[in-house]
């Protein structure tokens, strides 16, 4: 099996607030990587990020797309990864196989990730790069947490529990200083965060104010088009009709530890 080093370099702007850009793949010749084909980059209205050909005859080819689509493009959004001068850098291997089927030789891409700008410098034969990173910078998701106060102590709780695990959290107690709008102020975080975790207890189903904040919350779910609300059940309760549709996490009895578990991957996975 024939194997050769191979290196993407990733283009990216924002357009409308949607991803764009343009992704090269290089191949060595006499041991200098040059650009071999290439695809343009599109953000559709669910938040993919896509590979869509050039038609320039040096279109990449469209068997590689659901790889390159979900090891490169994907943790832009999942990690939110910052581009560095508005690129991100892969690198892979080009192998050519048999297929056993045809009898005919393919190429297909193997040990697919992202590198460091410092790494892809390196690679590419730039040599040491000063002002190059070895890592990307990432921004940290927000949460809303969405609760009674009779909830508080779990509420802190949670908060630390977040806070350590790198998720930024915005809490009515921390936000909202003497002298403020209270309902302008919860309505700037609602739309601030990336999510809104609401937390279920009687307490909160029978407390008026935390319910029209979860009204907020999934207006603005609606208004977006995604999964903005995150249902986090901490009691057993009469689950709210409008979230009877959503699976909850769950944090009942001893069930802390899974239950951060699931909330923290829903958390850097949805878009």
């Amino acid at each position: 099996m024939d194997v050769e080093d191979i290196l993407f370099r990733i283009w990216l702007y924002r357009s409308k607030d949607k991803w764009r850009g343009v992704i090269d793949l290089m191949r060595a010749i006499n041991s200098v990587f040059v650009d071999a084909s290439e695809a343009l980059i599109g953000e559709d209205d669910h938040k993919v990020i896509r590979l869509m050909p050039r038609n320039r005859g040096k279109d990449m080819r469209q068997q590689w797309y659901p790889l390159i689509e979900t090891r490169l493009l994907a943790p832009l959004l999942t990690k939110s990864i910052t581009p560095f001068l508005g690129h991100v850098f892969g690198a892979g291997k080009l192998c050519t196989v048999i297929n056993l089927k045809s009898k005919f030789q393919e190429k297909v891409i193997k040990d697919l990730k992202i590198i460091s700008p410092a790494e892809y410098a390196k690679r590419a034969g730039y040599g040491h790069r000063a002002d190059w990173p070895d890592n990307y910078h990432t921004k940290k998701k927000v949460v809303f947490l969405c609760h009674s106060s009779k909830d508080k102590r779990f509420v802190r709780k949670l908060a630390g529990e977040l806070l350590d695990n790198s998720v930024d959290v915005w809490v009515d107690y921390n936000q909202i200083l003497a002298g403020q709008e209270f309902i302008k102020r919860i309505e700037q975080g609602i739309v601030k965060c990336d999510f809104v975790v609401v937390i279920l207890t009687s307490n909160f189903v029978q407390g008026p104010w935390a319910k029209r904040e979860l009204r907020m919350a999934i207006n603005r779910e609606v208004s977006e088009d995604r999964i903005t609300v995150l249902p986090l059940l901490k009691k057993d309760c009469e689950i709210p009709e409008i979230l009877k549709i959503k699976t909850y996490v769950d944090f009942r009895g001893h069930r802390f530890e899974s239950g951060l578990k699931s909330l923290l991957r829903s958390i850097n996975e949805l878009p």
